[in-house]
């Protein structure tokens, strides 16, 4: 009796926690949403915000065949609808109730600020961002020197979404430089802390870089059908020279409002300095070798910050250690043995010295802004001390402590071939 009754008392158990699990009540269809991939936020000349939402048509991403009219399958596959508020929460209110299915931000990969809406309003946006449930913490936060909007009008060159497009340019591969990309969760981070100051990438049209993108037709099945020709006419017009967007600089950061951009050889400064650079490409000139080049590849560094107070005297010691590879020489007569490595191991220690000392005379001299953690190592040596420097440590203290740099440079491999390829060289 017992034994049949503790089987009951499990099935009705069991029952239970079916009933509990089995409701999908939370649920929503991808055809009745409005899936975001990427934002762009600027300020308009009344001081207001403009928000762009970058919708994908739903169905697009399911059939490569899909067409939404003239032009093939590129067309129509996105929408953007653009909406002012006083603030974030304002604007994407009126964004939504402009689209006839529900607005979804749970696939938003990127949010892109113009210039003057990082300058103005990055702080209190952030604050909407942060109360969102539907926006993840690793949405990559990029910083553009124009229009955000304007940006979101390129077509993707390799991806069937531009939010994906901007996640494969994030990823740096070997031959692109090193850059500085914050997610939502890092940005925020480091705008409510007192001993750093944010940084992110910036993101512009390729044709800035002097990168032209043309996409020409190969040939088409259907080539010899009625209206193929006017129609491959009409698509070669259209795309002989497409826009994309590139990776370039740095945007920083004073707490939460924009100060200024740092250009490609600043950035690399400012890695140093954090010992995070690595896959950067640096070309050195041959010197008495004559016309040609050395491409080198920055393949890792390593950093360290020794802050040291005495008589009322801030000083900051900063050791740096790059390590290189021989990538490509074209300089004539260039043989590479110990002497000759050894002198590109001080041109290179030459190059990276200047470039971290551009980036301390702006962000630390001018902007008076520590994007590079010093205020950390100061903090995690001198706690007490730090706290009573903490409010004026960037009204002055940063600007007049001295730092005493030290670069250190070795170029560790020549890749497969030591000497430069020379024609008729070999027998």
């Amino acid at each position: 009796m017992r034994k049949n009754k503790a089987s009951l008392h499990i099935g009705v158990l069991i029952l239970l926690a079916t009933i509990c699990l089995a409701g999908c009540w939370s649920n929503r269809e991808i055809n009745d949403l409005a899936i975001i991939s990427v934002l762009g936020v600027d300020e308009n000349e009344a001081g207001d915000l403009e928000v762009s939402a970058l919708f994908i048509k739903a169905e697009s991403l399911f059939s490569d065949t899909f067409v939404g009219g003239a032009g093939g399958q590129h067309k129509n596959k996105f929408l953007i609808h653009t909406s002012t508020g006083k603030d974030m929460f304002e604007a994407i209110g009126k964004l939504a109730s402009a689209v006839s299915e529900e607005a979804y931000f749970g696939h938003v990969s990127t949010v892109i600020f113009g210039e003057r809406a990082a300058r103005n309003h990055m702080e209190t946006s952030l604050d909407f961002f942060k109360r969102e449930n539907d926006f993840r913490p690793n949405i990559n936060m990029l910083v553009t020197k124009g229009q955000a909007a304007d940006l979101l009008k390129l077509r993707p060159q390799f991806n069937s979404t531009l939010g994906s497009e901007i996640n494969d340019l994030v990823n740096i591969n070997e031959f692109a430089s090193t850059q500085v990309i914050h997610d939502l969760m890092q940005f925020r981070k480091h705008v409510s802390s007192n001993t750093i100051d944010p940084v992110t990438g910036v993101v512009i049209p390729a044709e800035q870089l002097r990168v032209e993108v043309r996409s020409e037709d190969m040939g088409s099945e259907n080539q010899n059908e009625p209206g193929a020709e006017e129609q491959a006419n009409t698509e070669e017009n259209e795309q002989e020279n497409m826009e994309t967007l590139s990776l370039y600089g740095t945007a920083a950061f004073k707490g939460g409002e924009l100060v200024g951009f740092l250009d490609e050889r600043q950035t690399r400064g400012l890695l140093s300095i954090q010992g995070e650079l690595s896959n950067d490409v640096l070309v050195l000139d041959c010197g008495k070798n004559g016309p040609g080049a050395i491409g080198l590849l920055l393949q890792n560094s390593q950093s360290q910050l020794i802050p040291e107070i005495s008589a009322q005297q801030l000083n900051m010691t900063l050791n740096i250690q790059v390590n290189a590879q021989l990538k490509e020489i074209s300089c004539l007569d260039f043989n590479v043995d110990t002497d000759q490595i050894e002198l590109l191991n001080r041109k290179l220690e030459k190059a990276i010295r200047q470039d971290v000392t551009s980036v301390l005379n702006v962000a630390q001299k001018q902007w008076e802004t520590d994007i590079f953690g010093f205020g950390e190592a100061i903090y995690r040596k001198y706690p007490k001390q730090w706290d009573q420097m903490a409010p004026e440590w960037r009204n002055g203290l940063l600007k007049e402590m001295n730092i005493d740099l030290n670069v250190e440079a070795n170029i560790i491999r020549y890749g497969q071939q030591k000497d430069p390829s020379k024609a008729n060289e070999s027998r």
